[in-house]
């Protein structure tokens, strides 16, 4: 955790000489935080995260094994990237080295694109789990920095790309098809409203999660229902003071959010007119 706090310091210290509002500023800031997370990612060592011994192990079975020999739950294009760069360098750094680079430059283009405040964006990076599973969670990080790119074929209104490009993050990781139902919410407005009924909805979820979305789970993928057993060293079906805090956050960072971009609506209607 005290990690976390000195990212966060550095992360804030390091926005003053670039605090203006110019591109040029902002890129440069985003490149230099950016290279130093991607650094810690690429070359962590292999106590580092939960399951990355798992991963390393995996970089070799993948690499020995023939697909004829190899039954195994992992997605296929997680399995055929280990063998791709095992090709190119037979050391499990190599998937690590690969995986840091491209989340580094995927979230630090997303945040340079989207973002009227880089430290912000950086800090909710840190804080919001993201860099922690870039630690641990190789599969579900590099899925997610796929989806930053899906994100943009979907406001640009370019589906059968945003499709393709989901499809492929469905290959590292199945869950990224969930990104699908943003299709039906680009053109919602996030008002109070529906920050009241999103509320309403995470509270009966969680409330009869055991009951109602456990099962869907067991249905649909039963490989995944391991991760919710009390046998698990990685979840609880059980509710936990960590997960409602979590929820928490996640809430205020939303209204924070929404907080800026009607202040910035605002000030240019004002002058526009």
């Amino acid at each position: 955790m005290w990690l976390i706090y000195i990212l966060i310091i550095l992360t804030m210290i390091l926005y003053l000489p670039f605090k203006n509002e110019e591109n040029s500023s902002k890129k440069t800031y985003l490149i230099l935080v950016f290279s130093i997370l991607g650094i810690m990612m690429m070359f962590k060592a292999e106590n580092v995260g939960n399951d990355t011994y798992e991963y390393i192990q995996l970089f070799y079975l993948f690499n020995i094994e023939t697909f004829l020999e190899m039954s195994t739950r992992y997605e296929i294009g997680y399995v055929l990237l280990n063998k791709l760069l095992g090709y190119i360098y037979f050391n499990p750094q190599i998937i690590f080295i690969f995986t840091g680079a491209f989340v580094a430059f995927a979230f630090g283009r997303f945040i340079f694109k989207y973002s009227d405040l880089p430290w912000l964006s950086v800090i909710m990076f840190l804080t919001l789990q993201f860099f922690d599973i870039s630690m641990s969670g190789i599969r579900q990080i590099l899925a997610v920095s796929i989806l930053t790119f899906a994100y943009d074929q979907l406001i640009s209104r370019k589906i059968l790309k945003f499709t393709i490009i989901v499809f492929l993050a469905t290959t590292i990781h199945v869950s990224s098809f969930l990104f699908f139902l943003l299709y039906f919410l680009k053109e919602k407005k996030f008002n109070v409203n529906f920050f009241l009924i999103l509320l309403m909805i995470t509270i009966i979820a969680y409330s009869f999660f055991d009951i109602i979305i456990l099962a869907i789970i067991e249905q649909i993928f039963p490989i995944y229902i391991k991760y919710f057993t009390q046998s698990s060293l990685s979840f609880s079906n059980e509710p936990k003071l960590a997960t409602i805090l979590n929820i928490l956050y996640w809430g205020i960072m939303f209204i924070v959010a929404i907080i800026i971009y009607n202040k910035k609506f605002y000030k240019i209607s004002a002058a526009s007119e």
